[in-house]
């Protein structure tokens, strides 16, 4: 593919993608909050850490 292919494929594919309710860029914010899991989560986590 040339540039030219690959600009327009990365364009359609953001059009879907947004479409579906993803945005581009990804807001840093959400990647600082702490995610809360479940309780049986977090002992999984933890066992396999060991």
């Amino acid at each position: 593919m040339n540039p030219k292919e690959l600009q327009e494929v990365l364009a359609k594919n953001l059009e879907e993608t947004h479409k579906r309710g993803i945005r581009y860029p990804i807001p840093t914010t959400a990647l600082r909050l702490r995610l809360i899991l479940p309780e049986s989560y977090e002992r999984s986590a933890e066992n396999m850490k060991k």
